[in-house]
């Protein structure tokens, strides 16, 4: 079981929340970010992703997993933080993701990436920041 390619990564969002439609199957995102200003650690936060992968068709495997950015460039081998492991069963050519994750536990301000490997192998990443927010 394997894609007839490695896809390619058409979009990636990372937001406060993705609606899609039920008859059209058309996305929204709610509320695009980069950054995550927090009040005090641990915080957990609710938000979504949207990923447009193209060039992808048969069947393999995707995964979309969270990391600390200081542990993915190490490559210490540090455990992820989440991870969403999705079938892709598609002749289209692309398969989009709407994804709401119910909250995810930061425990410090950090540069944090989400991967994504199709068959094991890497497609893309998103980078973002958790930090304190400032004061004002």
């Amino acid at each position: 079981m394997a894609f007839r390619q490695l896809p390619d990564c058409e979009s990636f969002i990372v937001c406060d929340y993705v609606h899609q439609d039920a008859a059209s199957r058309k996305c929204s995102t709610i509320g695009n970010f980069l950054a995550i200003g927090c009040t005090s650690f641990p915080t957990t936060v609710r938000f979504g992703l949207y990923i447009c992968l193209r060039n992808i068709s048969g069947k393999g495997k995707v995964d979309i997993v969270l990391e600390r950015a200081d542990s993915v460039l190490k490559g210490d081998g540090a455990q992820p933080l989440g991870s969403v492991n999705c079938e892709v069963h598609t002749e289209a050519g692309y398969q989009e993701f709407a994804i709401n994750l119910p909250g995810v536990t930061f425990h410090e301000p950090s540069e944090y990436v989400f991967v994504v490997t199709a068959d094991d192998q890497f497609v893309c990443e998103k980078r973002f920041v958790v930090s304190y927010m400032p004061k004002g």
